[in-house]
């Protein structure tokens, strides 16, 4: 069988940004309902006899691991483990293969436990229905036990009703940025705070929430007429739609905090229309002394305040039993149901820019022929060599050596603590600083000269701008691309033009500033690698001496 390439590139891509795919049912597993051979495949470390133990047992009419027992919590370590039933032996027939085989299997089934059969957190094998009264549960708990004390505005008003609101610092947070996620519930005898943990949750998530938290309270007294109020348009339109006309199952799969909103529908759908909870819009910050008005503030205060804490809000569960059936997953982030698509892109491009080792797009540098000499007429080609392995990534790096399973150590061989890539080598090494500030001065020296011999075609700015950028780039500068320095791959910024500002319109005058700009390009490049051949070859000569030394003293 040959799986398509998409689903291998798929693979690639997932890996390559940490995400993994969760299966957020596997109730099958605590109800026993897998195949033992699966368990055997899927384990990290199973005793070398064991697949044929296992053949030999399905041959005998065991072939489930729910015919071999039942799984039951261990109150000491309070962990589900594995409780392998008495009569199993009793069932196989003296003296046959699976006879023999049965006690080394039988240890292994014992040494069973959910957590090293589930993928993810153990608690997806727990059935979806087990899983959402449990959370609901803890979450009534959570209100109960909080230290927070109803508003006297809220408990004096005769009315039952109740507000919640989502605060996220920032308040717009890219993909990668970290954040505080908290959101409040009030009401006439309640007020709680609580966080969502998590790098992909943010104030639709916490906004959400808070209506799952005050519906779940106001479900408490199903014949209370209880309103709910909040400033999030979107969610009350949502749950107002919902029960005239139902959303599609794709409509669902696109919308992100779907499982919230699952949620918060299944609490719902149960309460009689007479009685439920009327979830109603009111417009945040406004000078409106309405009772609706001033119980968001007061839902808003609160849950703002609470970034500042020293004691963080506790942290509410994740709704798992809600979620699709496979769910997108990274330890950083949790559980993603945002679009998958905008998060890949974003963190591809990220990775791309950090990535010092990536060879960079032509296109984005300068694009003006390197110089002959260099390369055809000089008599030694070691700059072009240099040049060479550095492009291809076969610079003998003490980092490239590593990740080749060589037996060295990453770390700079010049003395510092840093990873011995080609860039920390060629722009970051404090140890070979003097070769770069030598080779800095002749490069703006040879600037000012060209400069010079160019007057009356430039103006101020320009040959200014001109200097600044010789002064980068031998260092990481906003001049680059990237704003890493790429020099050492013979390499020089493309935007030369673009800088030289005040020439005249007149042809012979256009016609010197591109035979500037070509000279310019042509020096740059010389200078550049001539000065990653000499911080190379300097390293060369270190890591020899320091050999021959151990070899004299060894």
């Amino acid at each position: 069988m040959k799986l398509p390439w998409a689903w291998i590139m798929a693979q690639q891509v997932l890996q390559r940004t940490g995400i993994s795919v969760r299966w957020t049912d596997q109730s099958h597993i605590l109800r026993g309902d897998v195949a033992i051979e699966h368990l055997i495949r899927s384990s990290s470390d199973p005793p070398e006899n064991l697949p044929r133990a296992a053949n030999n047992l399905s041959r005998a009419g065991l072939n489930f691991l729910n015919q071999f027992g039942t799984w039951q919590t261990d109150s000491i370590q309070n962990i589900w483990r594995f409780s392998v039933s008495s009569g199993v032996g009793t069932r196989l027939l003296p003296l046959s293969a699976a006879s023999r085989d049965w006690p080394v299997f039988r240890e292994w089934l014992a040494s069973l436990s959910l957590t090293s059969v589930v993928v993810g957190d153990w608690t997806l094998a727990v059935p979806r229905e087990d899983r959402r009264a449990f959370a609901e549960q803890v979450l009534k708990a959570m209100i109960d036990a909080s230290p927070v004390t109803a508003h006297p505005l809220l408990r004096s008003s005769s009315e039952a009703l109740m507000a919640s609101d989502g605060s996220c610092i920032p308040g717009m947070p890219k993909l990668h940025e970290r954040r505080s996620t908290t959101f409040s519930t009030v009401g006439n005898r309640h007020a709680a705070v609580f966080s969502i943990a998590g790098r992909n949750s943010g104030i639709l998530q916490a906004e959400v929430y808070g209506l799952v938290s005050a519906a779940l309270q106001a479900s408490r007294n199903p014949a209370n007429d209880t309103s709910i109020y909040t400033d999030h348009l979107n969610s009350s339109r949502l749950v107002a739609d919902s029960f005239s006309n139902p959303p599609s199952t794709h409509a669902w799969a696109t919308k992100p905090g779907r499982s919230l909103y699952r949620w918060l529908m299944q609490i719902l759908t149960p309460i009689p229309f007479s009685s439920r909870p009327a979830i109603t819009y009111t417009q945040a910050h406004t000078d409106s002394e309405s009772l609706e008005a001033r119980a968001n503030a007061v839902a808003d205060a609160l849950a703002s305040r609470s970034h500042y804490q020293v004691i963080k809000p506790a942290t509410v569960p994740d709704p798992t039993f809600c979620m699709d059936e496979y769910t997108f997953f990274t330890n950083e982030d949790g559980y993603i149901e945002s679009n998958i698509s905008s998060y890949i892109s974003h963190f591809q491009a990220r990775a791309t820019v950090d990535d010092k080792n990536l060879l960079p797009f032509r296109s984005l540098y300068d694009l003006h022929a390197p110089p002959d000499h260099p390369y055809v007429r000089a008599p030694s080609s070691y700059s072009a060599v240099v040049q060479l392995y550095a492009r291809s990534h076969q610079l003998p790096t003490a980092f490239s050596q590593f990740r080749r399973s060589f037996p060295t150590l990453p770390w700079c061989r010049a003395g510092c603590r840093q990873l011995e890539t080609p860039h920390h080598i060629f722009v970051e090494c404090p140890s070979f600083e003097e070769i770069r500030t030598t080779h800095e001065l002749a490069i703006v020296g040879h600037t000012r000269t060209l400069l010079e011999s160019s007057t009356g075609i430039f103006d101020n700015d320009s040959s200014r701008t001109l200097i600044t950028r010789a002064k980068g780039l031998l260092r990481d500068h906003p001049i680059w691309p990237t704003g890493q320095s790429q020099y050492f791959l013979g390499m020089i910024p493309s935007t030369l033009e673009s800088t030289l500002t005040g020439l005249n319109v007149r042809t012979e005058t256009t016609v010197a500033k591109t035979r500037f700009v070509t000279r310019l390009a042509n020096t740059w490049h010389t200078e550049v690698i001539r000065v990653a051949s000499r911080i190379w070859g300097e390293l060369q000569r270190r890591c020899n001496h320091e050999r021959n030394v151990q070899r004299t003293w060894g």
